[in-house]
């Protein structure tokens, strides 16, 4: 009986853990929707259309790294295009910049994800 208690204890444990892994990476991956104001070589200026989980605020522009981890690369862009960006910390200069981008995604009218295929 002790062993088969002490059994569960260490999967709780474990369990524990792993979700408060996933809860720390979750904090280190922030998103945003904003709409393209300019195109250059290797970044974008944007416009935040609404705070999604509080990493930029409405109005505030932000130039994005078009160097992304993500495999889909980058969508084609034009100005005034809806995007979902998928990034780590913004620094605190102006414009706002930020550090890492994992992906962006176009959105749709109604500001949904359009998921590459």
């Amino acid at each position: 009986m002790k062993k088969s208690f002490s059994s569960v204890m260490i999967l709780i444990f474990v369990c524990v853990l792993s979700f408060a892994g996933c809860q720390d990476n979750e904090k280190k991956q922030n998103y945003f929707n904003a709409t393209v104001l300019e195109i250059h070589d290797d970044s974008i200026l944007v416009e935040c259309l609404d705070v999604t989980n509080g990493v930029v605020s409405q109005g505030e522009e932000v130039e994005v790294s078009t160097n992304v981890v993500s495999a889909n690369g980058v969508p084609e862009l034009e100005i005034g295009n809806n995007i979902r960006i998928v990034c780590g910390e913004v620094t605190d200069s102006i414009p706002l910049e930020t550090e890492q981008v994992y992906a962006i995604y176009l959105l749709d009218e109604d500001g949904n994800v359009i998921v590459p295929e």
